[in-house]
């Protein structure tokens, strides 16, 4: 992911937040600063129902997730986002492995 400055998402908009493993949901509220971290999340329901917070600065609307450029090694995103080219992916997949795709690889 870039370290672009994100707009406001809206609570019911369909979000993934990058990370060790994706997460998929849905906007609850949001962005807040957490009393934790200090820093700006949104609380998200996952697909399974679960609510989590992520940092603003990990979380895009799913279409902008589903129509970007990201490296997948393992199952995992390891590079890309919304604002990465198609070259500087082929860069880092050179350099690191893995398959550059455009939003989720094929099931």
């Amino acid at each position: 992911m870039n370290s672009v400055s994100r707009p406001h998402i809206p609570a019911g908009a369909e979000v993934i937040a990058y990370g060790t493993v994706l997460v998929v949901g849905t906007i609850e509220e949001g962005p807040f600063d957490s009393p934790i971290t200090g820093s700006s999340v949104y609380r998200i329901r996952t697909t399974d129902g679960e609510i989590t917070t992520r940092s603003v600065q990990i979380v895009v609307p799913r279409i902008d997730f589903e129509t970007s450029w990201h490296v997948w090694k393992d199952g995992t995103v390891i590079a890309g986002g919304p604002g990465i080219s198609r070259d500087r992916m082929d860069e880092y997949a050179s350099v690191h492995g893995g398959d550059v795709v455009y939003g989720w690889p094929a099931a």
